[in-house]
């Protein structure tokens, strides 16, 4: 759509000038038709329940007791986990023995030991359960028929 000035001719005003302008025309309305079998409009009553002081105050509570309640869960947790010995934290070999402080050993019943340079039965045991380590020492001095060993030897553990 542009927008252009209108011309003057003349002396005389385009309003002066004879324009084919539209005519305007009013239609009546359409009628609608009226609606039939439809119930009269009536109020119904309104409930006004409990007040909304009351309902905040109800909330509140609501709100506290489970609080209440999640902080005695999480007390409660924590007891129990205090009241557990440190030692059952560690880590259990092969064998079933536990090692204290949760450093698996690595070195089970049965299994075969390289002797490094630098060990001793002692060592050995040690490393297998520091708990038990004299017990350990002796069994496997005992299976090897002596508490002598030597870099390279195999050592089946007890």
């Amino acid at each position: 759509m542009a927008i252009a000035p209108l011309p003057f001719i003349g002396d005389h005003e385009v309003e002066d000038l004879v324009w084919p302008r539209p005519t305007l025309t009013l239609v009546k309305g359409l009628e609608r038709p009226k609606p039939i079998n439809i119930a009269p409009i009536r109020e119904l009553p309104v409930s006004r329940g409990i007040d909304v002081t009351e309902r905040r105050r109800i909330r509140a509570a609501k709100r506290t007791k489970k609080r209440r309640i999640a902080a005695i869960v999480a007390g409660s947790a924590v007891a129990v986990l205090l009241a557990l010995p440190l030692s059952s934290i560690g880590t259990v070999t092969l064998s079933g023995q536990s090692t204290p402080g949760g450093a698996p050993s690595g070195l089970a019943d049965g299994s075969i030991y390289v002797v490094h340079e630098g060990d001793t039965l002692a060592s050995i045991a040690h490393r297998i359960n520091p708990a038990q380590e004299g017990a350990l020492s002796a069994q496997m001095a005992k299976a090897i028929g002596s508490s002598t060993i030597v870099p390279g030897e195999q050592i089946q553990l007890p």
